[in-house]
């Protein structure tokens, strides 16, 4: 025994075995380390604790302090700050995702169309919390995927899934903003309910068909990435089927963005310098519905999205364009997951700038309570 080493009889003096595990020396000038894709799973660019190996348990960086597990597995200290930071991130969006949706469900009186919108994106924002954060969290710890190939594939396909279904919903409420104002005496027969729950559903079977793809027929069809500690699918694969699923998903989206909240923030500069010139009867009614603080709830949702996603879209695009990996320690692992930040924002904007929103919340809370009176009581005096 060397070091802790048990070197056999008959091991030749270039092989030592600890444990089990032979451990050859690598000849002088050479450096040897596993190919990521002959392990299965190579970090985007070639960074990360995937290109150690992909299932290696060491740190990308160096200088980890190392702690031992049960089972004679090391976990690092840094590791550990990254799986605890992915753990109260999924906490948080599962919390908030739950009192966001309960309120929606318990709010009295008739829902808004907007309402069901928001819905979306919170059912979107609690599937992400409750299946695919959670997919991060072991794997940060041992630096390394444990959950299998079909898993990895599955989660990436999952992810992309609901990052455009939430683009897709994000278009719509700017197509229902932009209805209020731009014919506000039609409105509640243009924008019935069952129209809108019917751009819900088109919304989610839409996104899951768009992303399905890269799932069928294609060996390598996600790859994780050890430094953001999340699988993503391998458009690499496919370029041609990508380079025409993104202008079909970002190119419709942004458009309509762009022109529905020009409009509507350009009428709102008309209608105070007073050019608006129609009758009295649309003016008023244009006037009821621009004091309608879901105008402006709805346009600071899409910025908090492209602020959160932004920078991740961002570094990926460049390195994508460039070739070149960013060699910054934690920037792919602090630009992901503030991209799912976006997923607990959602309820703070509410809260701050949705007078419904607290009122439903309000009782809500009251009723979890057992508050009945007193919700009976906030019942009659808001109603």
């Amino acid at each position: 025994m060397v070091g802790g080493a048990v070197i056999g009889d008959d091991a030749p003096a270039d092989e030592v075995q600890l444990g089990s595990i032979p451990l050859l020396e690598t000849p002088p000038g050479e450096q040897s380390a596993p190919s990521p894709r002959l392990l299965g799973y190579g970090s985007y660019g070639g960074g990360g604790a995937a290109a150690y190996g992909g299932f290696g348990t060491g740190s990308p960086y160096g200088g980890d302090e190392m702690m031992m597990m049960a089972g004679g597995a090391h976990l690092g200290v840094e590791s550990l700050a990254q799986a605890l930071v992915i753990l109260v991130i999924g906490v948080g969006i599962i919390i908030s995702n739950i009192i966001i949706l309960a309120t929606f469900i318990t709010m009295p009186g008739p829902k808004d169309v907007i309402m069901y919108y928001l819905m979306s994106l919170g059912v979107s924002d609690l599937v992400a919390g409750v299946v695919v954060v959670p997919l991060s969290v072991y794997p940060a710890l041992v630096q390394r995927w444990v959950y299998g190939d079909m898993v990895c594939g599955l989660a990436g396909y999952l992810e992309t899934t609901l990052w455009f279904a939430q683009l897709y919903t994000f278009m719509w409420i700017s197509v229902d903003r932009y209805l209020a104002i731009r014919k506000p005496l039609r409105y509640e027969t243009v924008q019935t309910k069952t129209r809108c729950q019917c751009w819900v559903v088109f919304t989610w079977v839409t996104s899951m068909m768009l992303c399905c793809p890269p799932l069928l027929g294609f060996n390598n069809s996600s790859h994780w990435d050890g430094e953001a500690y999340v699988c993503w699918l391998d458009w690499g694969s496919m370029i041609a089927y990508a380079m025409t699923l993104v202008p079909m998903v970002l190119g419709p989206t942004l458009i309509t963005l762009f022109y529905t909240y020009g409009y509507i923030f350009n009428t709102m500069r008309r209608l105070k310098t007073c050019v608006v010139g129609q009758d009295k009867e649309f003016v008023t009614a244009l006037t009821s519905n621009l004091a309608n603080p879901d105008h402006a709830m709805s346009f600071v949702l899409v910025v908090a999205f492209w602020l959160s996603w932004g920078p991740c879209v961002g570094v990926r695009t460049y390195e994508y364009m460039s070739g070149t990996h960013i060699e910054v320690r934690f920037l792919h692992f602090a630009v992901f997951w503030l991209g799912a930040l976006n997923s607990c924002w959602k309820s703070v904007i509410y809260v701050a700038m949705s007078p419904k929103f607290r009122r439903g919340l309000r009782l809500f809370c009251l009723s979890l309570f057992c508050q009945r009176k007193a919700r009976n009581a906030e019942l009659i005096l808001e109603y």
